[in-house]
C-alpha cells in the first residue's frame, strides 16, 4: 500500500481486519476521548501495529495517521490467524508485545505518568508488575515499611486509618488511575495508611528502586509526587496550644498562637485551617471546607498555612520535600554566607536577673529623669556638631577598635532593652542570638511573647531598643565636659554610635523597630506587604475599593515612601559595595578590581529592589 502523508489509517473503535508493517514513512498513533486525542508513539520503517485489534474484540483500540509517505506492507485477518495458529511461539511473544503495549496504553492515559513520552513510558511499562486482590484484601497496611509503589488499574480501594484505639475510619476512595503508596516512598517513612480492595481490583506494581529511578530520570514527575504528598498530608494539631483572637482600628483580624515556648502570627484563613487540622482530615479536606468557607479554591491556601505551622512546630506532618524542586547547593551556600544565626535558647532567666537589677528605673519619676537626660543630651550632641568646633574630624580619626567596642556595646545595649521591657510587661523572653545579614553583623531577641499584648506594650517593646541607645548616648554626651580629652573621643564616638544605631532601627520604612512601632500605632497588620501591593494594584488599573479611605491615603503615601527608599538603598549599596568589592580585587589583580566592584555592586543593587519588585505584583 501506497499511503499520502495526513492519511488517516483507520481510527479507534474502528473494525480490526489488517495487520500491517511498515516499509518505508513514518505513522503516528493516537489514542483517548475524541475530545482529548494524545500522541501515544511514532511508528518507523521495519515496525508492525494492528495486531491488538485481531488479537481481541475485533476493534482498535487506538488510531493510526501517516505523518509523512509511507509504504505499507498488509496482512488479511484470517492469514493473520492463520500463521500464529502455525506458529505458536510467534502468537506468544506477540501476546506479550500486547500485554506491554496495554501497560503503556494506559499509564499514558490514565495515571501520573501520562505527561511522559511514549518511549520513556514503553520503558516504564517493563518495569510494572501485574497484581489481582479480591475484595477485603489489602493492598498496603498501615505501619508497614514501604517496598513499591500501585496504580489502580480496575476497581476500587478505600483508604483507611487507624486510630489509638484500633478502629479505623476511612479517609479517601480510591478508582482507575489513582497512585497508590507514593506518600511512604517519598517521605521515608512507614506506610501511613491502610488500601483495601472494596470490589476486585487489578493494580500495576513499581517496586521502591524503580520508582526511584523513575523520578531521578523525569524531574516533573518528582515534583508531581511531592506536591501529591504534600496533598494527602493529614497534619495534625500539636497538644497545649493557646489562640488568641485580635483586631486592628482598619479592622483587620489576625490571631495569635502560642504553644509553649513557640509563638506565630496567623491570618483569618489560617486560624480557620488551624481549627480544622485535627489529624483526620486530608489537605484536600481541608481545601474543600476552605472553599466552603471563602468560595475561592485555596489549596496553595492550604499548603501554605500548613507549611507555616509545621515550621513553626505547631501542627505535625510526615517530613516532606517543599512544593518547588529543592535550591541547587550552590544558591544554599551563597545564602547562608549572605545571612545566618546562632540562637541562644532559654535566656529568660537571664533577663529576669537583669530586670531585677533596673526595675526601678520603670517608675515614673525615675522615667521622668532619663526622659530629660536624653533629651538634654541630644541637644548637647547637637550643638557640638553645629558649634564648629573640631567634632567631625575628631571622630573620624577615633581608633578602629573603639568603634567597634561603641557600636558593640549599643547593640547589646538595644536587645536588652527589647528583652527587659518586655519582661516588664509580664511576658517571657525565650531565645536570643546574633547572626549576620548581607556581610553586616546583627543581633536579636525573640519578644513574641509580648504579641499577646495591647498595642501599646508591644509598641512600648518595640521603642525600648532605640530609646536605650538614645538614653547612653545622651548620658555620654552630658559626660563630656567633665573628662578629659582622651575619653572625651572615646564618650563622643559611643554616643554617635548610639544615635546612629537608635536612628536606623527607627526608620519606618525597613522592618526594625520605627516599622513595628507604625504598624501598633496606625492599627494596621502587614503595613508594607499591604502598601506595596496597593499602590501596584493602581499601577496595573486594578484599584482596591474595599480599601478605606484613611487606608487607601496610608498606604498610597507609605508605600511611595517605601520605594523611594529602596532606590536610595540600592543606590548605597552599590556605591559602597563596588569600593569593598574593587578594593579587596584589587590588593591581587589590579586590573580586573573596577569590573568585578561593578558586578558584585549591580548583584547587591538588585538583591535590594528585589523584595519591592515582588511585593508590588502581589495581588492587593
Amino acid at each position: 500500500m501506497e499511503v499520502a502523508a495526513g492519511t488517516t489509517l483507520f481510527s479507534q473503535g474502528d473494525e480490526a481486519d489488517r495487520y500491517y508493517l511498515i516499509a518505508s514513512g513514518r505513522l503516528e498513533v493516537w489514542a483517548g476521548s475524541a475530545a482529548s486525542l494524545k500522541l501515544m508513539s511514532t511508528l518507523g520503517p521495519g515496525e508492525g501495529f494492528g495486531e491488538m485489534g485481531l488479537l481481541l474484540a475485533g476493534r482498535r483500540t487506538a488510531g493510526v495517521r501517516c505523518a509523512t509517505d509511507a509504504v505499507l506492507y498488509a496482512l488479511g485477518r484470517d492469514d493473520f490467524r492463520h500463521i500464529l495458529h502455525e506458529h505458536r511461539g510467534l502468537s506468544l511473544a506477540l501476546e506479550d508485545e500486547m500485554a506491554l503495549l496495554k501497560v503503556k496504553d494506559f499509564l499514558g492515559l490514565s495515571s501520573p505518568f501520562a505527561a511522559l513520552p511514549g518511549e520513556a513510558l514503553r520503558l516504564l511499562a517493563l518495569r510494572f508488575e501485574h497484581v489481582e486482590l479480591s475484595a477485603g484484601t489489602d493492598l498496603v497496611r498501615q505501619g508497614d515499611p514501604a517496598d513499591a509503589f500501585y496504580i489502580i488499574r480496575s476497581g476500587a480501594v478505600d483508604v483507611l486509618v487507624r486510630r489509638d484505639d484500633g478502629s479505623e475510619y476511612r479517609i479517601a476512595t480510591l478508582g482507575v488511575g489513582d497512585p497508590v503508596g507514593e506518600q511512604a516512598l517519598v517521605t521515608g517513612e512507614p506506610r501511613v495508611a491502610t488500601v483495601r480492595a472494596t470490589e476486585p481490583v487489578e493494580a500495576l506494581r513499581l517496586t521502591r528502586d524503580d520508582f526511584a529511578a523513575a523520578l531521578q530520570s523525569y524531574g516533573d514527575r518528582a515534583s508531581y509526587f511531592r506536591q501529591l504528598t504534600l496533598r494527602r498530608q493529614r497534619p495534625t494539631r500539636i497538644d497545649g496550644w493557646v489562640i488568641r483572637r485580635q483586631v486592628e482600628a482598619d479592622g483587620d483580624v489576625f490571631y495569635v498562637l502560642k504553644g509553649g515556648q513557640r509563638y506565630l502570627k496567623l491570618s483569618e484563613p489560617a486560624a480557620f485551617l488551624w481549627d480544622l487540622m485535627d489529624g483526620e482530615r486530608t489537605v484536600r479536606d481541608l481545601a474543600v471546607a476552605y472553599y466552603g468557607r471563602y468560595q475561592t479554591f485555596g489549596l496553595d491556601a492550604v499548603l501554605d498555612a500548613m507549611m507555616q505551622l509545621h515550621a513553626a512546630g505547631f501542627v505535625v506532618i510526615q517530613q516532606v520535600d517543599p512544593r518547588a524542586p529543592a535550591p541547587s547547593a550552590g544558591r544554599g551556600r551563597l545564602r547562608r554566607l549572605m545571612s545566618g544565626s546562632i540562637v541562644f535558647p532559654d535566656v529568660d532567666r537571664g533577663v529576669t536577673a537583669i530586670h531585677r537589677v533596673v526595675a526601678p528605673l520603670y517608675a515614673r519619676p525615675a522615667q521622668a529623669v532619663l526622659l530629660l537626660a536624653t533629651l538634654a543630651g541630644a541637644a548637647a550632641f547637637a550643638a557640638l556638631l553645629l558649634s564648629g568646633q573640631r567634632v567631625d574630624g575628631e571622630l573620624v580619626g577615633v581608633l578602629l577598635a573603639a568603634t567597634l567596642a561603641g557600636y558593640a556595646l549599643h547593640v547589646l545595649a538595644h536587645e536588652i532593652g527589647h528583652a527587659v521591657t518586655c519582661k516588664h510587661f509580664g511576658a517571657d523572653v525565650h531565645r536570643a542570638g546574633l547572626g549576620w545579614y548581607l556581610v553586616m553583623p546583627v543581633a536579636f531577641v525573640d519578644t513574641s511573647d509580648i504579641w499577646l499584648a495591647s498595642r501599646w506594650r508591644r509598641a512600648a517593646v518595640s521603642f525600648a531598643g532605640p530609646y536605650a541607645n538614645f538614653a547612653l548616648s545622651g548620658l555620654a554626651t552630658l559626660a563630656v565636659p567633665f573628662v578629659g580629652e582622651p575619653t572625651r573621643l572615646l564618650l563622643l564616638q559611643f554616643a554617635l554610635a548610639g544615635y546612629v544605631l537608635g536612628l536606623t532601627n527607627l526608620n519606618p520604612l525597613i522592618e526594625f523597630d520605627g516599622y513595628y512601632v507604625l504598624m501598633d500605632w496606625l492599627e494596621i497588620t502587614n503595613l508594607r506587604r499591604k502598601a506595596l501591593a496597593f499602590v501596584g494594584s493602581l499601577g496595573r488599573g486594578s484599584r482596591r475599593r474595599s480599601a478605606e479611605r484613611r487606608d487607601r491615603a496610608i498606604f498610597v503615601a507609605y508605600g511611595a515612601l517605601v520605594i523611594l527608599y529602596a532606590f536610595v538603598a540600592a543606590w548605597s549599596a552599590f556605591q559602597a559595595y563596588r569600593l569593598y568589592a574593587s578594593g579587596i580585587v584589587g590588593s591581587y589583580a589590579p586590573g580586573a578590581a573596577e569590573i568585578v566592584g561593578t558586578i558584585v555592586a549591580v548583584g547587591m543593587a538588585l538583591f535590594v529592589l528585589r523584595r519591592v519588585w515582588r511585593e508590588l505584583r502581589q495581588p492587593s
